[in-house]
């Protein structure tokens, strides 16, 4: 069930890739880092709620990098408007205490858990996690804010 969510979310990726939605990248693979969609980036430093998460990334993870992209949500997320929404996953080490759940995604709420884009499947969570070690596109500086690498 697990390699079946994770080859989902990397087909949507691929896809939303390939379509150009949400700026140049929508998803990575190992070796490739994608682009960083400009009004992902926008929100999250205009937003006081990210920038307060960035601050404890930053301090208590101590995080420096993460991946910014636009991800199709698995399944139904009432949370979540459209087939397609803003994550900031961020490249924690694999043996975080919150591995497979530092990271935010654009809500109807605002910025919320990176949980709304797999509720119950936490393997699909951590999937995402990996990919944000292996590709990041964005530093974390310690008021919280992200720049493009």
């Amino acid at each position: 069930m697990r390699r079946a969510t994770s080859a989902a979310l990397a087909i949507v990726a691929v896809a939303l890739l390939a379509t150009g939605c949400g700026g140049e990248g929508a998803g990575a693979a190992a070796t490739e880092v994608p682009a960083v969609p400009d009004d992902c980036l926008q929100s999250w430093n205009s937003e006081t709620a990210s920038l307060a998460y960035g601050r404890h990334v930053y301090g208590t993870h101590r995080a420096k990098q993460a991946q910014i992209l636009v991800v199709k949500p698995q399944g139904h997320s009432i949370n979540i408007k459209g087939g397609s929404t803003c994550a900031v996953i961020f490249a924690v080490d694999s043996t975080d205490y919150e591995y497979g759940d530092v990271g935010l995604v654009i809500t109807s709420f605002g910025w919320a858990s990176m949980r709304e884009l797999a509720r119950g499947d936490p393997g699909a969570l951590t999937d995402l996690q990996e990919a944000a070690n292996a590709a990041p596109n964005a530093n974390l500086f310690p008021d919280g804010t992200l720049q493009p690498l």
